[in-house]
C-alpha cells in the first residue's frame, strides 16, 4: 500500500513537471501579455487539474486586483470575486496577503480558514475547498497574482507549491521578453 502511494505521488509530481514545461513553452511562444496570461491559465487548469486558475494585476489607485485571465469552472465565482490588497477584510485573503507579503499564501480549507471568510460561501457553492495565491514579481515589485483552486482540502502540497512558485517566477520572466 505504501509503495502504491509513493508511485501515485511520483506520477503526480512527474505530471506537474510536464505541465510546468508546457507553461514555460507558452512563455516563449506568446505574442502578447494577454495571450501569455490566457495560455498559462488554460494550461495550468487543463494539465494540473485545478478547478479554477486565474491571474490578476494590481491596481495602485484602488488597492484592488484586476482579473485579466482565468480558466475553469466558475459559476459566476469570478464575477462576484472582490479582492483587495490593503489591510481591510477583503485584503486579508490569499491574494491580498500574497501581494503585501511577497510570498505564496495557501488556504488548506476554505471553509475553516478565518482569513477566507468573505469568500467561503461562494467557494463552497463552487466546490472550491483549498486555494493558493502566488505573487508575480517584476524586479522587486509585485505585478500581480496567480491563483489556483482545488475541490479537495489540503490539496496544495509542498511539491506543488514549489512548482507553482517556479511557474509564477517564470511568468514574470516571460513578461520581460
Amino acid at each position: 500500500e505504501q509503495l502504491e502511494e509513493q508511485k501515485k505521488t511520483l506520477n503526480k509530481i512527474n505530471h506537474f513537471y510536464q505541465a510546468l514545461d508546457s507553461s514555460n513553452r507558452a512563455l516563449i511562444e506568446a505574442k502578447s501579455e494577454q495571450e501569455l496570461f490566457d495560455t498559462v491559465a488554460r494550461t495550468v487548469h487543463n494539465e494540473w487539474n485545478f478547478q479554477l486558475v486565474w491571474l490578476g494585476l494590481i491596481t495602485d489607485e484602488k488597492k484592488s486586483i484586476e482579473q485579466v485571465a482565468y480558466a475553469g469552472e466558475t459559476n459566476d465565482y469570478m464575477r462576484h470575486l472582490n479582492i483587495k490588497y490593503d489591510d481591510s477584510l477583503l485584503g486579508n485573503g490569499p491574494g491580498g496577503r500574497s501581494i503585501r507579503e511577497k510570498r505564496p499564501v495557501i488556504i488548506s480549507d476554505t471553509q475553516t480558514d478565518d482569513t477566507f471568510k468573505p469568500w467561503s460561501k461562494l467557494a463552497l457553492k463552487n466546490n472550491f475547498h483549498s486555494c493558493a495565491s502566488f505573487p508575480i514579481m517584476r524586479n522587486e515589485d509585485v505585478y500581480g497574482i496567480f491563483t489556483v483552486y482545488s475541490n479537495e482540502t489540503n490539496a496544495i502540497t509542498q511539491d506543488e507549491t514549489y512548482l507553482l512558485e517556479k511557474l509564477a517566477s517564470n511568468l514574470a520572466l516571460g513578461l520581460d521578453l
